[in-house]
């Protein structure tokens, strides 16, 4: 494809994934959207995204803890034109969700879920990698995604950053302070 033609990076475009999930797993997801007022296919990507950034970062929980608190802090980007408009309204939107955008997972598990190419080669490439199959290792993310992953990507997105940015801005910060930190002399 031409740069005229598209002048974006690939990773921005589209990916449909199907995903299917068991059914003990469909009930959550779909009472967690339903609770969050969010479309059940963003609650997925999120969380999977979220999950699989935090199993690349040391210290896991301690920076779980720390975007947590920084979701709780995070202001919204006030107004503004073209992208940084664009992303605080959708962190707005997130925040606050939207009766009408919330959607359902039927009972046969499948759920299609729009990530960018980048997203979907990464997700499939850690999926090869167990040979657990896209659906198997997804369900793996999902069970082990942070809680407030939505408000992960809120907060992510009021920064101009994808919620897998800012996880990894957040490992940063934390090694790097640890790194600065006086060293105890034994």
């Amino acid at each position: 494809m031409q740069l005229a033609a598209a002048p974006y990076r690939p990773g921005e475009l589209p990916e449909p994934l199907t995903l299917t999930l068991n059914e003990k797993l469909v009930s959550e997801l779909n009472t967690q959207a339903a609770r969050r007022r969010v479309p059940v296919e963003l609650l997925v990507r999120v969380s999977v995204e979220a999950a699989r950034a935090l199993e690349h970062v040391p210290y896991r929980e301690v920076v779980g803890n720390v975007l947590d608190c920084n979701a709780s802090d995070a202001l919204p980007l006030i107004g503004g034109e073209g992208a940084q408009g664009l992303l605080a309204r959708y962190a707005a939107r997130v925040r606050r969700g939207e009766r009408e955008s919330v959607t359902r997972i039927t009972k046969s598990g499948e759920v299609q879920v729009s990530v960018t190419l980048a997203m979907a080669a990464a997700w499939r490439r850690e999926a090869n990698v167990g040979r657990k199959g896209l659906s198997n290792w997804a369900a793996e993310m999902l069970v082990i995604a942070p809680a407030r992953a939505i408000e992960w990507e809120a907060a992510a997105a009021a920064q101009g950053q994808s919620v897998t940015e800012w996880v990894y801005t957040c490992a940063l910060r934390l090694a790097s302070s640890a790194s600065a930190a006086p060293q105890a002399r034994t």
